[in-house]
């Protein structure tokens, strides 16, 4: 899987700059107060607040945005970042950030969720 070589790569550059980050973090699951035991993973957690998905795909879909808003309410966390290596263009393409200001009111909302995260910007 080509996203491993990036995850690696990553924690190597995040190291070597001071940067505190721990990979392959497991994501805690409960429902009713009972541990579902889901070997859910985010790939990397930069300096406790900041969940980091890597995708190595065209484009950045509405299901890897959900994936890491659902990361970001189970671990409480308020700050997301996708990077997708997958494109040619990186910093116009391949970057996504996020800041969870109320997570019910995105998962609920009919609108385009790209539009409708507290903030939801492109860097």
């Amino acid at each position: 899987m080509v996203e491993k070589y990036y995850e690696n790569a990553l924690m190597v550059e995040l190291r070597l700059l001071g940067i505190n980050a721990v990979n392959q973090v497991k994501v805690p699951t409960f429902y009713k107060g009972q541990s579902l035991n889901l070997d859910l993973l985010a790939d990397i957690i930069v300096e406790d607040e900041i969940i980091v998905e890597l995708k190595a795909t065209p484009r950045i879909e509405k299901s890897h945005i959900r994936q890491l808003l659902t990361y970001m309410k189970l671990m409480r966390k308020h700050y997301g970042l996708i990077l997708n290596f997958g494109v040619s263009y990186m910093t116009q393409y391949g970057m996504k950030a996020f800041v969870l200001s109320d997570f019910d009111e995105v998962v609920n909302s009919k609108d385009n969720l790209e539009d409708s995260v507290g903030t939801s910007v492109f860097i």
